[in-house]
């Protein structure tokens, strides 16, 4: 169990390092159902700075608010730098 987990986590993280937005969408379901708050943090966070790129700035507003709020709750602020 715990190697698939850890594989989950490489191709989710691999999936974080894409400039593509439904690629990021795809490792956030998965960090999403095998409980990986502090990837889906990562994610929201990776996915506002893509929507601001494009100017969907009100999306971009939300993740990045998630991200925010996530990592605090998981007492994570050095993630946010």
């Amino acid at each position: 169990m715990a190697a698939g987990l850890l594989q989950a986590a490489s191709v989710a993280i691999l999936l974080l390092s894409s400039e593509r937005k439904p690629t990021t969408q795809k490792a956030l379901a998965l960090a999403g159902e095998l409980g990986m708050r502090p990837l889906v943090a990562q994610c929201h966070f990776h996915l506002g700075k893509l929507f601001r790129k494009t100017d969907q700035l009100e999306q971009a507003r939300e993740d990045l608010t998630t991200a925010t709020t996530t990592y605090r709750e998981m007492d994570m602020r050095s993630w946010m730098d």
